[in-house]
């Protein structure tokens, strides 16, 4: 009895050592044969197309430090360089720049400004690390009805970037998370209405906006300046 248990134990263990049998893939031949390992490259083409980009890039580099171009003007520049990627092409320059025009911001400044240039001003800022106020939406929200003045609905190009400063909000900004959602209503409304760029641009931002893939998933920390 005992060698029949012996038995059947020895049998249950070389199963469970027998390697277990795989299909075999059948994977169909690569659609690039063996081009690219044939792919040759043209070291002085390529040198040539990197002198071709220097001119304008030292041209790029000489707008962002002119000392004669208008801080918002300065900061739209900015911020388009950001969204093309090449920031780091210019780290040291555009963070000058930054502190220098952080340290110089006067609040009442904006008194005067429309909502595209505050919004992208508040963008570029908050995105680089420098905690510009959310204060500087006060003025387009009517604080009687306790709603945002209608008349900034008709400026989409505003309310579009306005939408996406709203991607930057921290904690306790609550006119941000009112523009967030009043922002992503009327732009809803009117996307249907729009041709060309700024209609793709308000579609894209709606499906995904800018700052959200830049903030998700890290902690924002902002500069101190004195």
């Amino acid at each position: 009895m005992a060698a029949n248990e012996s038995n059947t134990t020895l049998k249950e263990k070389n199963k469970t050592n027998i390697d277990p049998v795989r299909p075999v893939a059948n994977f169909p031949p690569p659609i690039w044969d063996d081009r690219l390992l044939s792919l040759t490259v043209d070291y002085l083409e390529l040198e040539a197309y990197a002198k071709a980009f220097d001119e304008p890039k030292e041209e790029l580099r000489r707008l962002i430090i002119n000392v004669n171009m208008d801080s918002n003007a300065k900061l739209c520049l900015i911020n388009s360089v950001y969204r093309l990627g090449l920031r780091y092409m210019f780290r040291e320059e555009i963070e000058c720049q930054l502190d220098k025009l952080f340290k110089e911001l006067n609040m009442e400044d904006y008194d005067q400004a429309d909502l595209y240039t505050i919004s992208t001003n508040f963008q570029v800022f908050r995105q680089h690390g420098y905690k510009l106020s959310c204060d500087v939406f006060n003025k387009f929200k009517d604080h009687s009805s306790g709603e945002f003045k209608e008349y900034i609905t008709a400026d989409v190009r505003g309310m579009l970037s306005f939408y996406e400063s709203t991607q930057l909000r921290i904690r306790g900004e609550s006119i941000l998370d009112e523009a967030f959602v009043f922002t992503e209503a009327q732009l809803v409304d009117v996307v249907d209405t729009l041709e060309g760029n700024l209609a793709r641009q308000v579609r894209h931002a709606l499906r995904s906006p800018f700052h959200r893939a830049t903030t998700q998933g890290r902690t924002v920390h902002f500069h101190k300046v004195s």
